[in-house]
């Protein structure tokens, strides 16, 4: 969860996994929620857990007077019956401001998915575009190499990750000139899906202590 400049109060809400034998998927799509500052102090918002929601992967709502969700995050379609999971959002970023137009007026949100290392086909780092009301996969699910990539930090010029699962931390920046093949990280370990712009890619491990 965080403020945004002019108040607003933005949240993620990490849906919960089903029953056996659906027990893999929640029922209810996870969610990114916002409070406008004018309301704070004037109205209660009810965002409807348990009772009401939007369904996961039907888009269907389910119940009624709550709060609708900013965006209900649901797989991108890909031609597979599963498309490109997202699930369990953990930490959310808004955009750095030196970021590509493509990419500064939004909001970066981590999932973990199963957080794990190995099989984790829900663990992208999406990104929301404010304006427009889309999202994509700005790092892509089932990397090798990979686990959680859900703590989130940004800075005026920089976008930071780090893997809880690996240790490791990248530091994302659109700066000139592009990445040399010394700074760049191998592709099967972290990849961006970018859309115009030119990023500087850095990691580096995190001691565990």
């Amino acid at each position: 969860m965080q403020f945004a400049p002019n108040g607003d109060f933005f949240f993620a809400d990490n849906a919960i996994d089903g029953p056996p034998p659906l027990g893999d998927e929640p029922p209810q799509a996870d969610e990114l929620n916002r409070i406008l500052a004018s309301d704070f102090g004037n109205f209660l918002p009810n965002f409807g857990y348990p009772n009401c929601y939007t369904g996961y992967r039907t888009g269907a709502p389910v119940g009624s007077g709550c709060q609708s969700p900013l965006v209900a995050f649901q797989p991108i379609a890909n031609g597979t019956p599963l498309g490109l999971e997202s699930e369990g959002p953990a930490e959310i970023a808004f955009s750095p401001g030196t970021f590509p137009v493509e990419f500064h007026n939004g909001i970066f949100i981590g999932f973990s998915g199963k957080g794990t290392l190995a099989a984790n086909e829900e663990n992208a780092v999406v990104y929301y575009d404010l304006i427009s009301g889309q999202y994509l996969h700005f790092v892509e699910n089932s990397l090798p190499g990979v686990g959680a990539p859900i703590v989130l930090l940004s800075t005026s010029d920089a976008l930071f990750i780090s893997d809880l699962i690996t240790g490791k931390i990248y530091q994302i920046s659109a700066k000139e000139p592009f990445v040399t093949s010394a700074e760049a990280p191998e592709p099967s370990t972290f990849a961006l899906m970018i859309a115009g712009g030119l990023f500087l890619f850095r990691s580096a491990a995190r001691k565990r202590g």
